[in-house]
Order: structure tokens, then sequence, then C-alpha cells
């Protein structure tokens, strides 16, 4: 995803969760019809932008323990 590529995954585990859900499929019918539509530039550089933006935020460590603390803090559970 950093460099822009898609990642194709079922809607379910890590992979899954990484990606935030934008390239879940169901078949390989949906990887068939991105490789086909992969031939159109506005399509590509969408698909390139999407990728390269779900890659700088899994990659924000801050944020993401920021959201993890926030998540932990407000749990019943957490004291």
């Amino acid at each position: 995803m950093r460099q822009g590529l898609p990642v194709f995954t079922y809607a379910f585990g890590a992979v899954a969760h990484m990606t935030g859900g934008y390239y879940h499929i169901n078949s390989f019918d949906d990887v068939k019809t991105s490789i086909k539509n992969w031939e159109n530039p506005v399509f590509r550089e969408r698909e390139r932008s999407v990728a390269i933006n779900r890659a700088d935020e899994i990659f924000d460590s801050e944020k993401v323990m920021r959201e993890i603390i926030e998540t932990m803090t407000k749990s019943p559970h957490f004291y």
C-alpha cells in the first residue's frame, strides 16, 4: 500500500483490518474487475491515492497509540 498498490483481501483477519475495508473482496471476480479497470489511468490514480493514504494512516504511530489509549481508558474493564 505504501507503494500505491492495492492489497486485496477477504473481509476477515489481520490484513482485512489493516486495509481498512477498501480492498475487501467477495470473490476473484472482484480482483478480475480491478485488474481490468487498472488500464484506466484515472482509476489507477484513485487506487494509488487510496492505498498511500491508508498506509500513511496506519503508519502514523502517534495517532495509533493515541487511539489505543483512548479505547483502553474508555473501556469499563480498564481500571
